[in-house]
């Protein structure tokens, strides 16, 4: 059995860059608790959000992807503009 993280001490940069890494066929109960704590949080900044958006896997996740994507565009971001949405 695979211990799992506290995701509440992590940063949110740091929750979608562990979303990246973790293999859902192999740790469904982590990835399960990694998204409930991502689903929870709000982004502190703009320069946040944006480091979240670059740090996903968007191939993977192309639905967190376009929402990242909407959001940035609501804040202004240049990388919500420079992307679009997809």
């Amino acid at each position: 059995m695979v211990a799992i993280p506290h995701y509440e001490n992590y940063s949110t940069s740091e929750l979608y860059q562990a979303l990246s890494t973790i293999r859902e066929d192999l740790y469904p109960e982590i990835l399960e608790i990694l998204l409930k704590e991502i689903d929870c949080r709000e982004f502190a900044s703009s320069e946040e959000l944006e480091e979240c958006y670059l740090l996903l896997d968007k191939d993977r996740w192309p639905e967190r992807a376009l929402e990242l994507c909407k959001q940035l565009q609501a804040v202004g971001s240049t990388i919500g503009k420079r992307f679009g949405c997809y």
